[in-house]
């Protein structure tokens, strides 16, 4: 970290992540025209607080302004930072809104929904072909089993202001969303969808909830003396590229899972940025999990990832399947979309299905 040491960088971070709870304890949604919604090649957005008269309103916009500054700082010192990266992340959407995520041509949660949909009705014709069926919850096939799956208990990873809840809720008899951002949270609540949110790492939630299902012996089928159905469903969308190393979310979210649960992700895809050239760093940095050590992985580093210019890391196929097999997982399916657009250019991503053995 040039320049700085790592105390300098955790206290950048620090104060970063207060101005920005400051700002999002009391900022206020303000409304979009319709010309601002359709348009997809705006400069970068004015903040709606900005242009409310509200002086409440522009101190908040100072805060989140600021808050920006000194995410950068810490990314500049540290562009491993993952913390940072999906903070930074947070407080753009939060601050510029659906203006951003037109420019940027988002579509990762739609894409990943139908890859999704799709996905089921595998799973489905197979466990018509099996007979009794592999359940995701101990009472049935995936998702219920019917022409349009009902997942009984899904958990939305990384949920942010909620954009995937909406495409889920159909298909969701109870939802749930973890988050780093309390901000992004409240903005996910005042959608009405959560049943429950919750702050906190995905690594360490999961666990959690795993330990609490056998606390209070729910077993894999979720009964037991009032123990919470483990998740028969679990989506991260445009979360695991914050995340080099992604063995200890996917076993964890295994720990929290039934038997035969579906878990939904995407990533950037390693391969077509490679074979573009676009984004990928140049300083030597490792393949692996973010450190200049790398991972290890019995003999030697992991290979199939790589943490790009963007901050972003990118994933191979191979690494996904690997890694998931490693983890109780099996590969359902898997295909590649653009998922969003950054400097005119496509960024193509893995839509990635699998399924708890």
């Amino acid at each position: 970290m040039p320049g700085l040491t790592k105390e300098d960088v955790d206290r950048l971070f620090a104060e970063a992540t207060r101005l920005h709870s400051a700002a999002s304890s009391t900022l206020a949604a303000s409304s979009q025209s319709a010309s601002e919604r359709d348009c997809l090649e705006l400069e970068r957005p004015q903040p709606a607080c900005s242009r409310d008269a509200s002086g409440d309103c522009k101190e908040q916009q100072q805060l989140l302004t600021r808050a920006e500054e000194l995410y950068q700082q810490v990314l500049q010192a540290d562009p491993r930072h993952a913390n940072a990266m999906h903070q930074l992340g947070a407080l753009l959407t939060q601050a510029y809104g659906k203006e951003r995520v037109n420019k940027l041509q988002y579509r990762t949660p739609e894409a990943l929904r139908d890859q999704l949909l799709v996905s089921y009705e595998v799973m489905r014709t197979a466990d018509a072909e099996d007979g009794a069926a592999a359940s995701t919850s101990g009472r049935g096939p995936c998702g219920g089993g019917g022409p349009s799956p009902r997942w009984r208990r899904c958990v939305d990873l990384g949920c942010g202001t909620g954009l995937m809840g909406p495409l889920l809720l159909p298909y969701c008899a109870s939802m749930e969303g973890v988050d780093l951002s309390s901000g992004m949270l409240e903005q996910a609540g005042k959608r009405g969808i959560y049943s429950r949110l919750a702050v906190g790492e995905l690594v360490t939630f999961l666990e959690q909830e795993a330990a609490k299902a056998a606390a209070m012996g729910g077993g894999a089928d979720g009964a037991g003396s009032g123990g919470p159905l483990p998740y028969d469903l679990l989506v991260a969308a445009d979360v695991f590229v914050y995340i080099g190393n992604l063995q200890p979310v996917l076993a964890a979210a295994a720990a929290a899972a039934a038997p035969g649960a579906v878990i939904a992700f995407s990533t950037e895809a390693l391969e077509l940025a490679a074979a573009s050239g676009l984004g990928l760093q140049t300083d030597g940095a490792v393949e692996g999990s973010g450190s200049s050590e790398g991972v290890a992985d019995g003999g030697g580093v992991c290979s199939g990832l790589r943490l790009q210019v963007t901050g972003r890391y990118a994933h191979t196929e191979e690494y996904l399947r690997r890694t998931g097999e490693g983890c109780g997982w099996g590969l359902v399916a898997i295909s590649q979309s653009v998922i969003r657009r950054n400097g005119g250019e496509e960024i193509w991503g893995h839509l990635c299905v699998m399924r708890k053995a």
